[in-house]
């Protein structure tokens, strides 16, 4: 797997080439299908998290934002599935930030 450094550095000379009048269909296709193949595995990852907050949410007859508020407020102990929850609800979020700026970007 290439590093992040890596792609950073060709994503610059791309960028640098584009903006000094670069001409090309296919780096342009090869982005939009880029962002396309992103957004649906990123879609992919926030339906599995979806679902396990789903089990969470029906295991503990509790949503997530009343949950939320009681594991912030120190109302909810520190058991393995009340730090499993907290994390998805964290992932959650990072992943629909993800797709948001993805979707805009490629409007």
């Amino acid at each position: 797997m290439q590093s992040d450094t890596a792609s950073l550095s060709k994503l610059h000379i791309l960028e640098t080439l584009l903006e000094k009048g670069y001409k090309s269909d296919l780096v342009g296709k090869a982005l939009n299908k880029l962002v396309e193949l992103e957004l649906a595995k990123l879609k992919r990852e926030l339906a599995e998290i979806e679902t396990r907050i789903e089990k969470l949410e029906a295991k503990y007859d509790m949503d997530s934002g009343e949950f939320a508020e009681k594991f912030h407020a120190g109302l909810a102990d520190d058991s393995a599935d009340n730090i499993e929850w907290i994390s998805f609800l964290d992932m959650r979020m990072a992943l629909s930030q993800r797709i948001r700026l993805l979707q805009e970007e490629s409007a």
